[in-house]
């Protein structure tokens, strides 16, 4: 999982799965975008403006978004725990922009 945040623009940008050349962006009405591969139609992350601490957009996204193209609530409550962590050690930084790769661990 990859996080990217602009704080001067206040963009937040998740990609579960590898960017693509040939993804598409699909406008939610949540002032968000789904990044999706243009050829597969898979999901490959989310795209908020204006997304400040306390945004409960990850975890309402569901109302907008098939279920299926979605990373599971667990782990978007995680992700909104995390990305506000985030932010709010940024500020306190004084940190511009930032960039966060996770991977999840083979067994």
């Amino acid at each position: 999982m990859k996080i990217f945040y602009a704080s001067d623009a206040e963009l937040l940008t998740v990609f579960w799965a590898e960017p693509r050349e040939t993804q598409m962006a699909d406008e939610l009405e949540s002032d968000g975008i789904l990044l999706r591969d243009e050829a597969t139609g898979e999901s490959l992350g989310l795209e908020f403006f204006c997304y400040r601490k306390g945004d409960r957009r990850l975890l309402e996204i569901q109302n907008e978004v098939q279920e299926e193209l979605l990373p599971s609530r667990e782990a978007r409550v995680w992700l909104q725990k995390m990305v506000d962590n985030l932010i709010e050690s940024a500020q306190f930084n004084q940190k511009e922009d930032w960039e966060f790769h996770f991977q999840q661990r083979s067994a």
